[in-house]
């Protein structure tokens, strides 16, 4: 499901620039996905609710230092 958003979301961005004559070659074919540990303490359930809604986002149970 998230390829397929992934790819709406390009497509929408190349109409974007395309139609302000502004092109871009594409950095990487990987796509990218952003990784936050959220860990305890206040507003905690309202932190990870943002993170959940935003699909390029993944939430860790653990810290992951890499």
């Amino acid at each position: 499901m998230w390829m397929k958003k992934m790819a709406n979301y390009r497509d929408f961005l190349f109409k974007i620039n395309f139609s302000n004559n502004v092109f871009c070659s594409n950095i990487t074919s990987k796509d990218v996905f952003y990784k936050v540990y959220i860990g305890k303490g206040n507003n905690r359930v309202l932190i990870k609710n943002l993170f959940k809604n935003r699909w390029w986002w993944e939430i860790l149970d653990e810290p992951n230092y890499d």
